[in-house]
């Protein structure tokens, strides 16, 4: 679901699949995608926020590049955390 990126490697990964996850991804040039969509910071609030609308628990993944800047990765959190995004995971892949 989304765009192809270079996923961060860690020992242990958890499946995160849910009916009607939504995937945020972060580039590593700082694009970022609602699933497959190109989004600005300020359009992936809002679009967030109609999601919400329609479904009050929403999951969100978050998949950020491994070389993506961090800071980047952080404000798409905020923006999730100030939308009540509670159900949030951060994709990975085994090493």
């Amino acid at each position: 679901q989304g765009v192809k990126v270079e996923l961060p490697k860690t020992k242990v990964s958890a499946s995160l699949a849910k009916p009607g996850t939504k995937a945020v991804t972060i580039s590593e040039r700082g694009d970022i995608f609602l699933d497959a969509y190109p989004v600005s910071l300020d359009a992936l609030g809002d679009r967030i926020e109609q999601l919400k609308g329609a479904n009050p628990t929403l999951p969100i993944v978050v998949k950020g590049d491994g070389k993506a800047h961090y800071g980047k990765v952080m404000a798409v959190l905020e923006i999730l955390k100030s939308h009540d995004i509670t159900d949030i995971g951060l994709v990975t892949v085994r090493a």
